[in-house]
């Protein structure tokens, strides 16, 4: 009697690294248009898990594609992260402090991906913002004010004045959200003016983020 075939390796083992990274950035990208909250996050935990178990080695090590994966984990945390950060609209549902805590989880794994993997100033300080964005909607106001001020000097060293002025907008309405603060001025009229005067390509659309921002966590 002949004996059975072994079982050949999965799918996943056998597909190429893109075509893995790929299909998981695709079902996630699904999940973002029919998930809320905590279910969104336990599938961008589990799409970037699967990723990071096909990558073997520290950075300096890897490969074009696990360099590229890598990437692509990092977008897929910080994506998921910001689609459930509560200040994009007042109409916007609210998460609950636990799943605000995650989201928080979730970016600063995109942020630690940022350095790792060395993707310049520019994405370091976006990173740090979207920390201090969470940390200012979980009333973390002294830490979201450290968070933005990173995100405003790497703003600066990547010569982004736009994005300068809106990260110094966040600490504004951190500052007013946090109420009297030692050395803490809110300015945020000021800053709207000075982005609404620089031509910025964004201009308008960075001052119309900001006024929802700060309607949503000053309640004015």
């Amino acid at each position: 009697m002949s004996k059975p075939p072994l079982s050949g390796p999965s799918s996943a083992e056998t597909e190429s690294l893109p075509a893995f990274v790929a299909r998981q950035e695709d079902a996630l990208n699904r999940a973002r248009k029919a998930e809320r909250g905590a279910q969104l996050i336990e599938s961008a935990k589990d799409a970037a898990e699967a990723i990071r178990a096909r990558v073997a080695g520290p950075s300096q090590d890897l490969s074009y594609e696990e360099r590229a994966a890598l990437i692509a984990v990092k977008r897929m945390l910080f994506n998921a992260a910001a689609d459930i950060w509560p200040g994009w609209s007042v109409d916007e549902n609210r998460s609950s402090r636990e799943e605000l805590d995650d989201a928080l989880d979730l970016a600063r794994q995109s942020a630690d991906l940022v350095e790792i993997l060395d993707l310049g100033k520019c994405q370091e300080g976006t990173a740090a913002w979207l920390v201090g964005a969470f940390e200012l909607a979980l009333g973390q106001i002294q830490d979201s004010l450290t968070s933005f001020s990173r995100a405003e000097r790497l703003y600066a060293d990547a010569a982004e004045p736009a994005l300068v002025l809106l990260t110094r907008g966040y600490s504004a309405i951190a500052c007013e959200a946090g109420g009297a603060m030692p050395g803490c001025t809110p300015n945020l009229s000021e800053i709207l003016e000075q982005l609404s005067a620089g031509n910025f390509e964004d201009g308008k659309d960075l001052c119309e983020q900001l006024r929802t921002a700060h309607t949503i966590f000053t309640g004015r």
